[in-house]
């Protein structure tokens, strides 16, 4: 037996004979071929359906409680005997040459999972539901066209029209049951791909998809994916920044909370949402825009989705602990005392320092270290809604005299990013280039600190700028670094900053694998979405007032410096009119 086919159906008889019937007119020989079916607690007469068929290759039928497709799933293809089995949907139609399709895509390999291609047939009354999945297949199907490579997370699935090697379904215990409705052939994708499962795309093998669903009914069942998707994020932490729910938080705050108000009352989104929906789709000889009409169709499942969510979270607070929280990282050089021959950005004074520290205390603002924002993001801990970073590049020893004492006094975490060739040492970097003298922290300092929940990260080992490194040197300065710190301090370092802020493609995978968080010098806020490679950071001012600094943890910003920026670039021109003018005079 080369290849089973497994379809689980639930009360769609006339469809799945459709199916069936296209499927025992395929090209290869019957006795290469096993069809099982699993009926998953139908009650509309396909079991007895079944039982009259005379079919020409060999048909297994099994009959569940209605458990849900993962189980019905596994009861198929646990019941195979293929070396390749593959997943159909009961709405499906197959050309002729589907099966031989897929075992060409595998050949000899016993690695594989083959996507094939799903096209969405328009039949019955117009439905924006089904438009939109056919405009999502489209556009999915124009990545592949340009690029055959499949993708991490977007394409670890092992949906309808996808076939596996037994053997991987046997290696990974096949789908979970817990993703009752949704989501189960992303998880078991997740699996397989972590696996090492090749992920192959046949365009060949294509099926016809004749969807039947109502709008209101796909609406609904993003409630389903709204549950699953937090399902997804507990059990792969990994997937939790790509997730749809970590975007809610980068919206932009109006349209958040439209999104929260149609989520809490879904009477009042189906009044607001589905019933222009509804027009669109009963008249569409009226010319209402469709375009108009899809739009709020994205609002309204994004909607249930975060209602489903927010169901299985227990509550808006526990979600948007989860996923919602916003964390803007404030970066310090120097603090104590200018010194003659420095660059005067970099220097705040103590007494400035402790202003900004003391007015974010009193709002209630709390620090915290990368590795508290690292386990938040994998979901091991909440994150209160007031909470910052303060990070320090270079690890300069004047920190330890007028900065590390503030924050410790008002219960500050923060993280020192230190170059690891430099400890004990002085500032080479900035010498070379006509810079004064400063003395960098001493490994017994460093030692004092870490345990006052202090977190020191890599700033790699020279200060270079990365992009210009031959790829053995940039292998050096980011891997030896995280291993000088590791020697040092006993822990694994979890974050590194970027000297200079310089940072490429290849440097930032370089980073990738030694160092779960970087940070860029970049200004914005992060989020459970923002890069973990490329994480924003804003450079606090000399002249910044307590009041000041609240207001870059807010914004991610000083509001000042973007004024400054604008009337300098409104007084140069009106300067450069107003010199003509006296010239011509």
């Amino acid at each position: 037996m080369k290849i089973s086919v497994v379809i689980a159906t639930f009360n769609r008889r006339e469809l799945l004979r459709q199916l069936l019937d296209s499927l025992f007119v395929q090209d290869i020989g019957p006795a290469q071929v096993e069809i099982i079916v699993v009926v998953d607690g139908s009650t509309d007469g396909t079991l007895e359906m079944l039982e009259g068929l005379d079919a020409p290759c060999r048909l297994k039928v099994f009959a569940q409680d209605n458990a849900g497709q993962a189980a019905a799933r596994n009861l198929g293809w646990r019941a195979a005997s293929g070396s390749v089995v593959l997943f159909l949907d009961d709405d499906l139609e197959c050309p002729a040459d589907l099966l031989a399709d897929h075992l060409r895509s595998h050949g000899k390999s016993d690695n594989r999972v083959v996507f094939g291609r799903i096209e969405t047939r328009m039949s019955g009354r117009r439905s924006l539901a089904r438009e939109l999945l056919s405009r999502n297949l489209r556009t999915w199907e124009q990545r592949m066209a340009a690029s055959m490579e499949l993708r991490w997370p977007e394409d670890a699935y092992v949906a309808t029209n996808c076939s596996v090697a037994r053997r991987l379904l046997e290696l990974s215990g096949g789908f979970d049951p817990a993703f009752y409705r949704a989501l189960e052939d992303h998880e078991l994708g997740l699996r397989l791909w972590a696996q090492g499962a090749k992920f192959v795309y046949a365009p060949g093998a294509v099926v016809r998809h004749a969807y039947q669903k109502s709008t209101l009914t796909a609406v609904e069942d993003e409630l389903w994916y709204g549950r699953a998707e937090v399902l997804l994020g507990q059990k792969h932490p990994e997937l939790r920044e790509h997730s749809l729910l970590a975007e809610i938080a980068r919206m932009k705050w109006w349209r958040r909370t439209v999104l929260r108000l149609l989520a809490s009352y879904p009477a009042l989104a189906q009044l607001l949402l589905g019933v222009p929906i509804d027009l669109v789709e009963r008249f569409p000889a009226w010319g209402l825009p469709t375009a108009i009409g899809a739009r709020l169709l994205g609002v309204w499942m994004l909607a249930t989705r975060l209602a489903g969510a927010v169901q299985e979270l227990g509550g808006w607070s526990t979600f948007d602990s989860a996923y919602a929280r916003r964390l803007v990282v404030l970066m310090y050089h120097h603090v104590g005392p200018g010194k003659p021959g420095t660059y005067p950005d970099l220097t705040v004074s103590a007494e400035s320092f402790e202003r900004q520290i003391s007015a974010l205390a009193k709002r209630g603002y709390r620090g915290i270290t990368p590795a508290d924002y690292l386990a938040w993001r994998l979901g091991q801990r909440r994150l209160k809604k007031r909470v910052t970073m303060v990070t320090f590049d270079d690890g300069y020893s004047d920190i330890a005299e007028h900065a590390l004492p503030v924050l410790a006094k008002h219960g500050f975490g923060c993280c020192v990013f230190i170059v690891t060739s430099q400890i004990g040492g002085t500032n080479t970097w900035d010498e070379a280039k006509g810079s004064g003298t400063h003395h960098l922290l001493s490994a017994d300092q460093i030692a004092e600190w870490q345990a006052q929940h202090v977190e020191f990260g890599g700033h790699s080992r020279t200060h270079a700028s990365l992009p210009d490194l031959e790829t053995d040197e940039l292998h050096d300065e980011v891997t030896g670094c995280r291993a000088d710190l590791a020697r040092l301090t006993g822990f694994q370092p979890v974050a590194f900053a970027y000297p200079y802020g310089d940072v490429d493609a290849e440097v930032e995978a370089a980073v990738r694998k030694t160092f779960p968080l970087a940070f860029s010098t970049a200004e914005g806020v992060n989020y459970l979405c923002t890069n973990p490679q490329l994480l924003y950071r804003t450079m606090v001012m000399p002249g910044d007032s307590g009041p000041t600094v609240v207001l870059r943890v807010m914004l991610g910003y000083s509001p000042w410096d973007v004024i400054l920026k604008w009337r300098a670039a409104l007084v140069r021109p009106v300067r450069k009119l107003v010199h003509r003018l006296i010239g011509r005079t």
